[in-house]
């Protein structure tokens, strides 16, 4: 019964070891449920629908399909949002899964108090970027603008 009243968190990783210490500190959070965790996007996008998650949080290095079509996907299959988690910081990466409509985007090396506070905002209707892509995020925009003077 106090599963139905916790958070519902699908994870999307392939490295075995992180996916279950993620799901370990998911669990012991105290307000979450984790519904499942997949190694590949093919597996979640084929079950995610049954799942019903608030949030899916993935990585967006995952071998079997390109993060585009990886997150469009789940989007199609269900309203969860979206949290990348990944190591990738680069800016082209960062500005182009942005452009999908995705709640945030944590770069692994954040500690795991963070990552829990990280997916109590999203999941209370913020959006979350860690400190450093919000660097590259801005310097991305500078950089736009001023090609346009």
């Amino acid at each position: 019964m106090a599963e139905k009243l916790k958070k519902r968190i699908v994870l999307i990783e392939e490295d075995d070891k992180l996916r279950e210490g993620l799901s370990f500190a998911i669990e012991h959070s105290g307000n979450y449920f984790r519904v499942n965790a997949y190694k590949f996007y093919s597996d979640a996008i084929r079950q995610v629908h049954r799942d019903c998650p608030n949030a899916i949080v993935m990585d967006i290095a995952v071998s079997d399909m390109h993060r585009v079509e990886g997150i469009r996907a789940l989007k199609s299959k269900c309203r969860a949002e979206i949290v990348v988690f990944t190591d990738i910081d680069s800016g082209q990466v960062i500005n182009e899964v942005l452009s999908l409509g995705i709640s945030g985007y944590i770069l692994k090396k954040v500690t795991l108090a963070d990552f829990i506070r990280s997916l109590e905002s999203i999941l209370s209707g913020g959006a979350v970027l860690c400190p450093s892509v919000t660097k590259t995020v801005l310097e991305s925009l500078h950089s736009n603008s001023a090609s346009l003077c």
